[in-house]
C-alpha cells in the first residue's frame, strides 16, 4: 500500500524553503510521502499525481481556480495564510481568506487563537473548520533546531567581524501600490506604503550621516527578498562608508540575527525571529501614530523602540562604547502575548498539523504517479523550458516585470538543493540518510519517503 501523500506548496523561497523542509523531514520520518516544489510545478504536474493532501500557503481570490482544478482530481486541501500573524484584521480577513477557498478546503489553520478568533468573526458559519496549527518558521527557530544556522554565523562572524543588522522592509514601496478599487485589501496596502514611506525618510537620515561619523561601528543591511537590490547598493555607493556594506545574501536572514551584536527593523517580523533567537533588537518606528499596518505584537516582542534618529543614535553609541547592553525581557503579559499569537511555542507546528488532519480521508484516486521516472522527468524539463523560454519573449513584448518578480520569489529550486538542507538537519537530529530517499518525481517537485524495510 502506497504511503499517504502531502504536497507542501512553496512561494517565497527565502522565506519558506527551510522550514518546510523541516515539515517535509517531520513528516516524512512519520511515514508519509512529502512533495515540495514551487506552486506552478505542482499545479502543472498534479493531474499525474498521486492522489494526496494539498497544503495551501494562501487563501486569497487567485487560489481559487488551482483548488477547483486539485479538487477535481481528487485531491484534498487544507489552507493556511502564511502572512495571518500580522495581517489578521477582521477589515481585510475577505479579501485575504476569500470565502470561495473557504468552502473547497477541508480546513483551515491559522498561526494562533488571535487570527483564528478574528477569522471566526468574519466566517462564523465556517468555524468548524478552522483550528490553530502555529507556523513551522518558529520550530525552526527552537534551540532543537537553530543549531543548523551555527556554520553560517561563524562565516559571518569570520567575514564581518562585530556588525549591527538592518533587515529592509521596503517590498511595497519598490514596488508601489497597484491599481485597485477601494477596498480594505487596498487600505491595507496603502497604510503599507506610507508606514514604508516614512520609514525610508527617517531611516535614510540615519545612513547619511552615521556610518561616516562612527567608522568603527559597522553596519549591514539586507534588502526585503521582494524589494529592489540596485536601491541598497545606490544608497551604499552614495554613502560611500567601508563599514556599511549589503550583507552577502548567500547566508540566511536568522545567521545574521545570530551573528549580529542586535538588529534594528521597523514593524518586521525580524523582530519575532531576534526574539525566538535570543538576540535583541530596536523597531525604529515610523511615525508616534500606528496605523492598520503596524503589528502590536511587533511592539511588544521588541528589545527597544524608538522614534527618533538620535535617540538611535545614542543606544547603538551606548552599546558600543559605554557596553550599556539592552536585551530580551520576557514578562509574563508578554509570554501571555505570544502563546495568544503563536500557538506552537510549548509543541511544534507538525504535531498541531497532524492532530487536525487525522480525520481526513486520504482515498487514492490515483494510487501511483504517472509517468514518472527518468525518461519522462526529462522530457517534461525539455517542455517547461521551451515554455519558460516562449513565456520571456512575450514578456518582453508586453514590457511586463512580472518574470522579474517571480524571479525574486522563486530564483531556482533543485533537488541537489533540498538535499544539502536534510543533511544538514539530519546531522542535528541523528536521523541516518540511508533510511530516507528523495528524489525528483516531476521538474520542481521533490519527492521525501522513509524507507520501508
Amino acid at each position: 500500500m502506497s504511503k499517504k501523500r502531502i504536497y507542501i506548496i512553496l512561494e517565497v523561497k527565502e522565506r519558506e524553503l527551510l522550514a518546510k523542509t523541516l515539515l517535509a523531514i517531520q513528516l516524512s520520518n512519520l511515514d508519509y510521502s512529502i512533495v515540495i516544489g514551487k506552486k506552478n510545478n505542482l499545479y502543472n504536474y498534479a493531474k499525474y499525481f498521486q492522489t494526496g493532501l494539498f497544503f495551501f500557503k494562501g487563501m486569497g481570490k487567485k487560489n481559487i481556480k488551482p483548488m477547483q482544478m486539485l479538487k477535481s482530481l481528487g485531491h484534498n486541501i487544507v489552507g493556511f495564510d502564511e502572512e495571518g500573524l500580522l495581517a489578521n484584521h477582521p477589515s481585510m480577513m475577505k479579501e485575504r481568506i476569500n470565502e470561495n477557498c473557504l468552502q473547497l478546503v477541508e480546513k483551515f489553520f491559522t498561526v494562533g487563537s488571535k487570527q483564528l478568533e478574528n477569522t471566526i468573526k468574519v466566517y462564523e458559519k465556517y468555524k468548524s473548520k478552522i483550528s490553530v496549527i502555529g507556523n513551522v518558521r518558529f520550530d525552526l527557530l527552537k534551540k532543537e533546531y537553530n543549531k543548523f544556522y551555527y556554520n553560517e554565523v561563524e562565516e559571518i562572524k569570520k567575514k564581518y567581524g562585530k556588525f549591527l543588522f538592518i533587515s529592509s522592509t521596503f517590498n511595497r514601496l519598490h514596488y508601489g501600490m497597484p491599481e485597485m478599487p477601494p477596498s480594505p485589501g487596498r487600505d491595507f496596502m496603502q497604510s503599507s506604503y506610507d508606514y514604508q514611506k516614512n520609514f525610508e525618510v527617517k531611516l535614510k537620515e540615519f545612513l547619511y550621516y552615521f556610518p561616516n561619523k562612527y567608522k568603527d561601528i559597522k553596519i549591514l543591511v539586507r534588502p526585503h527578498p521582494l524589494g529592489s537590490k540596485k536601491y541598497w547598493e545606490d544608497i551604499v555607493k552614495e554613502v560611500n562608508c567601508k563599514n556599511f556594506l549589503i550583507a552577502d545574501e548567500k547566508f540566511s536572514t536568522n545567521s545574521y540575527l545570530l551573528a549580529s551584536e542586535f538588529s534594528i527593523s521597523s514593524n518586521c517580523t525580524t523582530a519575532i525571529e531576534s526574539f525566538f533567537l535570543g538576540k535583541p533588537s530596536i523597531n525604529f518606528r515610523a511615525s508616534e501614530k500606528d496605523g492598520l499596518i503596524v503589528s502590536p505584537l511587533i511592539r511588544e516582542i521588541s528589545s527597544i523602540e524608538t522614534l527618533n534618529v538620535k535617540e538611535l543614535e545614542k543606544i547603538i553609541l551606548d552599546w558600543f562604547y559605554e557596553n550599556k547592553k539592552f536585551s530580551i525581557n520576557l514578562t509574563s503579559n508578554l509570554r501571555e502575548s505570544i502563546k495568544y499569537n503563536i500557538k506552537n511555542i510549548d509543541k511544534y507546528s507538525y504535531q498541531l498539523f497532524l492532530e487536525q488532519i487525522s480525520d481526513l480521508n486520504f482515498t487514492q484516486k490515483i494510487k501511483k504517479d504517472k509517468f514518472s521516472n527518468k525518461f519522462f522527468v526529462t522530457f517534461f524539463r525539455v517542455i517547461k523550458r521551451l515554455k519558460n523560454f516562449k513565456y520571456k519573449i512575450l514578456s518582453k513584448k508586453k514590457k511586463n516585470d512580472t518574470t522579474s518578480y517571480e524571479h525574486l520569489k522563486f530564483p531556482s529550486f533543485t533537488k541537489n538543493e533540498v538535499n544539502d538542507i536534510i543533511l544538514k538537519f539530519f546531522n542535528l537530529s541523528g536521523y541516518d540518510r540511508k533510511k530516507y530517499e528523495l528524489k525528483e518525481i516531476y521538474p520542481g517537485c521533490i519527492c521525501l519517503e522513509k524507507i520501508r524495510r
